[in-house]
């Protein structure tokens, strides 16, 4: 059991930045590793894998986010958010890409006997709601939402 006196401070928590050509040549290669995978085992490893670089991604994503709902006013963590809103559509798109090879292949019945049928079901809504070509709208929609934040932080109640 996790006592309070263990979870760190904010502010003593690191994510770095994660660099999206080093991301994206570590899906080329678990792609192909998915693909030479001779046996379910190994392809369970190659999804254990993606699993642990989607967290590095995501937890990146998360602390920026955090950093700047925390204080809006930071030029720095704005600075830091606006360059997660520009690139997590790339992240997003190479995700996508993986899930789709999943659901498309031949192995996809030993995979959701393990993972369970929700996995593949969320995989498939992910694939069904992406598509590069929207991009620029969520780059756009990251920009609102992160005015709307800067506004709503900057209210003054008498």
């Amino acid at each position: 059991m996790t006592r309070i006196a263990d979870i760190p401070d904010f502010d003593d928590m690191v994510a770095p930045k994660p660099d999206l050509d080093e991301v994206r040549a570590a899906y080329g290669r678990l792609t192909e590793r998915f693909e030479a995978a001779g046996s379910d085992e190994e392809r369970l490893r190659v999804i254990r894998d993606w699993d642990s670089l989607r967290k590095v991604v995501d937890t990146w994503m998360a602390m920026v986010q955090l950093a700047f709902a925390a204080d809006t006013r930071d030029e720095a963590a704005k600075a830091e958010r606006e360059e997660r809103d520009r690139v997590a559509p790339k992240y997003t798109e190479l995700a996508v890409a993986f899930k789709r090879m999943l659901l498309a292949s031949p192995h996809r019945p030993a995979l959701e006997a393990h993972f369970g049928h929700t996995a593949f079901a969320l995989w498939e809504a992910d694939g069904r709601t992406f598509d590069p070509s929207i991009e620029a709208e969520l780059v756009e929609e990251s920009k609102l939402c992160a005015e709307f934040a800067e506004l709503h932080a900057s209210a003054q109640i008498p």
